[in-house]
């Protein structure tokens, strides 16, 4: 192994969980360069538009739960430490706290996600076509994403092949 590895694995410690940060930077950048209209404001060819009030809010606070979930990626790490768990903590993850907590807490964004998405799609296109495109599109990839977190809970290690010399 070369020195150069040891030197940059602090650094790579946290590269995996930068990509996580991309959904809540590009929603705030959202919401600041294209606003959302008010309700029954004129939007497009003095036609009056439907617009949820409850977007933006929605949006903050799905913002918020990103950002902690961002700060337990890395304090916990978990997919550095999915290869190192023994094999009896997988087959019991249910039962643990860290999978209680990690419920609760999908449980409470999964919340946040459909009550965006339904005041999305009560709302007009020209409400904000960047927020409405964009809240769907990563409705989708955030459901994506805690599924794969999920999935990476529970899943085994995989076992090294021991040769006997």
């Amino acid at each position: 192994m070369r020195n150069t590895d040891k030197a940059n694995e602090p650094q790579l410690k946290w590269y995996p969980y930068v990509w996580f940060l991309l959904f809540p930077l590009i929603t705030l950048v959202l919401l600041h360069t294209a606003p959302w209209q008010e309700d029954n404001s004129e939007c497009f060819e003095m036609k009056r538009c439907t617009c949820s009030a409850d977007v933006p809010p929605l949006l903050y606070m799905i913002v918020v739960f990103e950002f902690f979930g961002f700060l337990y990626f890395i304090a916990f790490d978990p997919l550095d430490t999915l290869p190192n768990r023994p094999d009896r903590e997988v087959e019991d993850c249910r039962y643990t706290y860290r999978f209680r907590f990690i419920m609760i807490f999908d449980a409470l964004y999964a919340f946040l996600l459909v009550m965006q998405l339904n005041a999305l799609v009560e709302s007009d296109v020209d409400c904000s076509f960047a927020i409405y495109f964009f809240g769907i599109l990563f409705f989708v990839f955030r459901f994506m994403t805690i599924i794969f977190l999920n999935f990476l809970l529970c899943t085994q290690r995989k076992q090294a092949l021991s040769v006997a010399l």
